[in-house]
């Protein structure tokens, strides 16, 4: 994940800023959905290191347009909408490896949990 991050953040934020946020938090949520489809499916390892610096560029291509836009519809508290983009992104971090945990206890297939993260992403491109 943190070589896709760094390979693509500082083209990301020098292309949002001149194209606009929302192409690039789209961008990143069909990364996340590619990677969240695909790496349940593939049993090579290389394939699977493939998807994982997808994720990375992901998680580029949402910085590169949540945090300016979130800055920028709160001019007065840009700090307090930057604290609540990493309060979310915290949240799920931390839910995660719980919700695997519980669907395994449940003897449930754990990949259900990146199958609903990924449907969460596409109702939010549909109401972005």
């Amino acid at each position: 994940l943190g070589i896709g991050r760094l390979s693509v953040l500082l083209f990301a934020g020098l292309l949002s800023d001149r194209f606009g946020r929302r192409p690039f938090i789209m961008l990143g949520m069909c990364c996340y959905m590619a990677f969240f489809f695909g790496i349940l499916h593939t049993n090579n390892i290389i394939i699977a290191y493939v998807f994982g610096f997808l994720a990375g560029m992901a998680n580029s291509f949402l910085d590169a347009g949540t945090y300016p836009s979130l800055m920028e519809a709160f001019p007065r508290s840009p700090g307090t909408a930057n604290i609540l983009i990493k309060a979310f992104v915290s949240s799920g971090q931390f839910l995660l490896p719980l919700i695997i945990s519980l669907l395994v206890w449940a003897e449930l297939w754990f990949g259900w949990s990146f199958m609903i993260a990924a449907g969460i992403m596409f109702i939010n491109a549909l109401f972005l």
